[in-house]
């Protein structure tokens, strides 16, 4: 008896601070405006029971079409607002970019690692300005992506041969999504580090694949403590406990490539004969306000502790000076944030000639792995897109002919495919188009967060509020497109049509905005070469004599759209194509 009247006094609570809450946001809306119009909130849960975490696209979209546009759902104590209209999106980045151009951590991603750093995910500011522009003037710039077409042809090439291996010359099924996976994970190897992370032929791949697998997975997975803040120092899940621990893991490996390079700097000699990730943060100049000044190994001792890593829970946000002096032991770190977290690898401390050293120099380096992050995360979402274009072409097999024929006309069986050639290949780059549009890697762009409050399209948008723009639902609007369920790249073929540019809120794939994904200028050269490559280097034929219409194109959510059931075909080289050579 005393449990359950216990259990009754705890549920009456809870009800009256629901109460109080609601209360409260009905006075707040009448003095401030209206948010925007939504399914009824339960108490406590609010709206998270609606949801299917399948396809939380699709259930924003048939909430979209009862409530409007724009729609305010609740999750536990998380206010979104979500976004399904190219009007909505275009009121969005046009008038309100700057004010909802903030990010929130996630929770499984909080901790002593320095993932504040990211560019996906830092704050608005400073920090995020030097970052994106790393990324936009240095990385992305036409002359550094010119530089390293070799790379992509060379990963490309890679690919089609091990595909070629596999299929033991077009008589063996493949699971299509692992070749796509490998190779992209390597192109972003050699972007960064200039080497290859993985081996094609191996079932479960290396260390650093693995662990940077395991942090993207995590950071996806539904996690109470983001819905009920009250309960993340549980980490009722155990996510960021997990995601921590990868997290460690993969920072340690990409350590050892960064002293392997910063080792190779001191002897004089470099065996990379052109300029990657690394190198070009290894050179880094700021301005020595919001960002480090210099950035040079010229005149500077590495000092790595072997197994151990220091961090500093604020140092890629912060411009702190952090003092650091040696001692018998190795390098103590002296400061408030500064601590000792055994066990770990961070090879950026700097001792500069004597014992003490004032520097925010690791910030580009813990950065960098960062930063590759985003691009690799960025590269498997791509990945997620060449399956569905394929999927798309052999569930529509008029259209896989009509592509084909395009590509075998232009580039003899014994050529390569290369980028120089896309401008002779309109209907491939439609194909690519349309598969963006029915199938956008996220079908949700990243939470933007509100730094304060605005007016939307007459609706009150307060603080704090995570606004989600649903690209896929946008894509799929009847009031944009003709026949929006239907795959048909001869849309794109229209003068005028939209773009992926961010310009065209119609068509939103990569984002708009400052917030646009920045490695779009290399999403628009690796989408159609692999695409491409791999159509024009082989026949492909569903396997287990599966017929084209009865093809499963079911779609699951995880941290990026992919197919619920597995792309099986054959690959045939095709009549007189040299694979991979």
């Amino acid at each position: 008896m005393e449990y359950e009247a216990l259990g009754l006094i705890l549920v009456t609570l809870l009800w009256v601070a629901w109460l109080m809450i609601a209360e409260r946001r009905r006075r707040r809306a009448k003095e401030q405006g209206q948010l925007p119009p939504g399914p009824r909130p339960w108490p406590v849960v609010g709206n998270l029971f609606k949801l299917d975490p399948a396809v939380p696209h699709k259930t924003f979209a048939d909430l979209a079409r009862k409530h409007g546009p724009i729609i305010t759902l609740w999750l536990g104590s998380m206010r979104i607002v979500v976004v399904s209209s190219s009007e909505a999106a275009r009121d969005m980045f046009k008038n309100h970019d700057v004010v909802l151009a903030g990010r929130k951590m996630r929770e499984a991603m909080k901790g002593d690692l320095g993932t504040e750093g990211s560019l996906v995910m830092s704050s608005y500011g400073g920090h995020w300005r030097t970052l994106r522009r790393l990324s936009t003037s240095k990385f992305f710039v036409t002359s550094r992506l010119e530089a390293m077409r070799g790379v992509r042809g060379k990963c490309i090439d890679d690919m089609l041969h091990h595909i070629e291996e596999a299929s033991a010359s077009g008589t063996k099924a493949i699971d299509v999504s692992r070749f796509l996976f490998l190779s992209m994970f390597n192109l972003v190897g050699n972007m960064m580090f200039s080497k290859d992370l993985l081996d094609p032929k191996a079932e479960t791949g290396d260390d650093f694949f693995y662990n940077v697998s395991k942090v993207t997975e995590l950071g996806a997975k539904p996690n109470v403590a983001d819905f009920f803040p009250i309960l993340s120092w549980l980490d009722p899940q155990g996510l960021r406990r997990k995601t921590q621990f990868h997290l460690e893991r993969a920072f340690e490996i990409a350590g050892g490539f960064m002293r392997e390079r910063l080792e190779g700097k001191e002897n004089g000699h470099n065996e990379v004969d052109r300029k990657d990730y690394l190198d070009m943060l290894l050179e880094f100049r700021g301005d020595g306000v919001e960002e480090p000044s210099r950035f040079s190994s010229k005149g500077i001792n590495i000092a790595v502790l072997a197994g151990q890593m220091i961090s500093c829970r604020s140092l890629a946000t912060n411009w702190r000076l952090i003092l650091i002096k040696k001692s018998a032991t190795g390098m103590v770190c002296v400061g408030s944030d500064c601590k000792f977290v055994g066990k770990r690898y961070f090879p950026t401390l700097v001792v500069r000639g004597g014992s003490l050293v004032s520097s925010s120099l690791p910030w580009p380096l813990s950065s960098s792995f960062i930063l590759s992050g985003d691009v690799w995360s960025r590269e498997r979402h791509n990945l997620k897109y060449n399956v569905w274009a394929i999927s798309e072409l052999l569930h529509n097999p008029e259209t896989l002919t009509k592509v084909q024929a395009e590509l075998r006309s232009v580039i003899s069986p014994t050529k390569k495919l290369e980028e120089k050639d896309f401008e002779n290949l309109p209907y491939l780059i439609a194909v690519v188009k349309e598969t963006l549009r029915l199938h956008p890697p996220l079908p949700v762009l990243v939470p933007h967060v509100s730094m304060d409050s605005c007016n939307m399209r007459g609706y009150y948008i307060p603080k704090d509020t995570q606004i989600l723009v649903n690209v896929w639902a946008i894509g799929r609007d009847p009031n944009t497109w003709d026949e929006p369920l239907v795959f048909k790249p001869e849309r794109f073929l229209q003068p005028n049509m939209a773009d992926f540019r961010g310009q065209h809120f119609e068509f939103l794939p990569f984002g708009s905005g400052r917030r646009m994904c920045p490695a779009m200028p290399l999403a628009s050269r690796v989408l159609p070469l692999a695409l491409g490559s791999l159509l024009h280097s082989f026949d492909w034929i569903l396997a287990d004599g599966l017929k084209p219409e009865d093809m499963d194109m079911t779609e699951r959510m995880g941290i990026t759209l992919r197919k619920a059931v597995s792309l099986k075909a054959i690959p045939r080289p095709y009549k007189g194509n040299h694979v991979g050579k």
